[in-house]
C-alpha cells in the first residue's frame, strides 16, 4: 500500500552522542527522529570508536561497528586512518554491507540511505540488491581537491573518489541539500544524472526562539559565531572584520563558540592568530571564546544573540545558519556554497562575498544600527524554518523520495 510506514536503514558514520555533532551526524539525528514522529520504522547503522552495539535512542535503533585491532601496532584502523584513510574506508563499507545483509533478513528494509562521504555505501550499492538512496554532505575528495583538508594525502583522495564516485553513480536515487552542491558533484566526477534537492532538517521545537529580544533597551548587542575555529568556517576573517564592527558599534559583544583547530599565516592554532588581530586592534575585550558546549545547550546560546554570522570560505548548508534561523536569528552569510538558498538576502539575513571582511563588517554594522530592520529579519527567519526546515516537514519528503527510490529500483529489476 503507498501509504503504508516504510522500514528505513540509514548509514551514517556520525550519530551522537559517540560520534559527536557534525554535520552528517547532525542530520541523520533529526531525520531520523523526524522519520520515527511521522510513523516510519528507523534503524541506524553507525561507527563507534570503542566497540559493536546496539542501542536505542526514543525508539530508533542504532547499531554500532567498531574498527577492528590491528595487529602489532595496538591500534585500531580508525586510529591509522590520519596516515591512510582509504583501507579504513573501504573495511568500513564492506562491515557496513555484511551488517546490512545481517540486519536485512530480520527487518526486510525497504530502502537503505547512504552518505557519499567516503562512499561508505560502495560495497552495498555495487551489489544492487536493495532500493539504494545517498545523500550529498560534500564528498571528501571534491574537499581535498578545494583545498581544504590538509590532513588526507593525495593517495587517499584518490582511491576515496574512486569509491564516492561509483556510490553516486550507481545508486538508485541521489539528493542533496543545495542545489550548488550537486551542481560541484556533477561537475567533480563527470556524472550527469538526476539529484532531487531537499534541504536540511532541523527540530524547529528544541531551536525556538525565548525570552524578549527588545534590545533598544539592552546594554550589549550580541553576535554569535558556533562551529569549528578552522580556515574553511572563514573565522579568521570574522577577527579580522570585529574591529571594524567596534569602530562603528561600541556596544557589540561577539561569543565565538567552537573547538581550536590549526591556524592561518604560520599560526598552529585558529584561536591564537584570532587573539592576535583582536589584541592588536584593542578589541579583544569585546570577544568571549566558548569551549565547546553539549548540543542541548547550544539553542541557549543562539537566543541570548541578536545576529547569528556564519563567514564560511565554503559550505554545503551549515547547520548552524538552520539553527540560527530557527531560534529566530538573522544570518550573515557568505555566497560560497549552499547558503544563499537558506538566508533569502535582504530578507531574512545578508549574503556577502567569502574571504572579504570589509563585507563582513558592513553587513554586520548595518543589522547591528538597524534596530526594526534586525527584527522584520528575524520574524522571517523563524518563519522560514517553521515552514521549510522542520524534521516532519522535510522528513516526508524524505519518504516521498524513498518511495520513488524503490519505485525505480523495481522498474530497474
Amino acid at each position: 500500500m503507498h501509504d503504508s510506514p516504510l522500514k528505513i536503514c540509514i548509514v551514517s558514520r556520525e550519530y551522537p552522542p559517540e560520534t559527536l555533532w557534525g554535520g552528517i551526524g547532525t542530520f541523520t539525528y533529526h531525520l531520523a527522529h523526524g522519520l520515527k514522529n511521522i510513523g516510519h520504522e528507523v534503524d541506524v547503522v553507525a561507527f563507534s570508536p570503542y566497540r559493536n552495539s546496539l542501542s536505542e535512542d526514543n525508539g530508533i535503533r542504532i547499531h554500532r561497528i567498531a574498527s577492528p585491532e590491528m595487529p602489532f601496532i595496538k591500534k585500531t584502523l580508525w586510529e591509522c586512518a590520519n596516515v591512510a584513510l582509504s583501507p579504513y574506508a573501504y573495511w568500513h563499507s564492506k562491515k557496513l554491507s555484511e551488517k546490512i545483509e545481517e540486519l536485512h533478513k530480520e527487518k526486510f528494509f525497504d530502502v537503505i540511505d547512504f552518505p557519499e562521504h567516503i562512499g561508505e555505501g560502495f560495497c552495498t550499492i555495487r551489489k544492487n540488491l536493495y532500493p539504494t538512496a545517498v545523500r550529498l554532505f560534500t564528498p571528501l575528495s571534491l574537499i581535498g581537491r578545494l583545498g581544504m583538508n590538509k590532513a588526507t594525502n593525495k593517495l587517499d583522495y584518490y582511491f576515496i573518489g574512486l569509491l564516492e564516485k561509483s556510490s553516486i553513480r550507481s545508486a538508485t536515487a541521489v539528493n542533496s541539500p543545495s542545489d550548488n552542491l550537486a551542481g560541484m558533484v556533477k561537475q567533480h566526477f563527470k556524472i550527469n544524472r538526476k539529484i532531487d534537492i531537499i534541504y536540511n532538517p532541523i527540530d524547529t521545537d528544541q531551536f525556538s526562539p525565548t525570552g524578549n529580544r527588545n534590545l533598544s533597551q539592552s546594554k550589549h548587542l550580541r553576535v554569535v559565531f558556533a562551529g569549528r575555529l578552522e580556515d574553511r568556517k572563514g573565522v579568521h576573517i570574522l577577527a579580522q572584520a570585529i574591529p571594524n564592527v567596534l569602530r562603528a558599534v561600541h556596544n557589540t559583544q561577539f561569543d565565538i563558540l567552537g573547538s581550536d583547530r590549526a591556524g592561518v599565516l604560520g599560526y598552529s592554532s585558529m584561536k591564537a592568530y584570532m587573539m592576535d588581530v583582536l589584541r592588536d586592534q584593542g578589541a579583544a575585550g569585546n570577544v568571549k571564546f566558548i569551549d565547546p558546549i553539549s548540543y542541548e545547550a547550544l539553542p541557549g546560546y543562539y537566543c541570548r544573540g541578536d545576529i547569528s554570522v556564519v563567514p564560511s570560505l565554503y559550505d554545503n548548508s551549515p547547520y548552524t545558519c538552520l539553527e540560527a534561523m530557527s531560534c529566530g536569528l538573522p544570518v550573515i552569510g557568505t555566497s560560497a556554497g549552499g547558503m544563499p538558498e537558506y538566508i533569502e538576502n535582504g530578507v531574512n539575513g545578508i549574503i556577502v562575498a567569502p574571504n572579504d571582511s570589509e563585507s563582513l563588517a558592513g553587513a554586520l554594522i548595518d543589522l547591528l544600527r538597524h534596530h526594526e530592520k534586525r527584527m522584520d529579519f528575524a520574524v522571517k527567519a523563524r518563519e522560514k524554518a517553521v515552514s521549510e526546515f522542520n524534521r516532519e516537514i522535510i522528513a516526508e519528503k524524505m519518504v516521498a523520495f524513498y518511495r520513488k527510490t524503490i519505485f525505480l529500483h523495481r522498474k530497474q529489476a
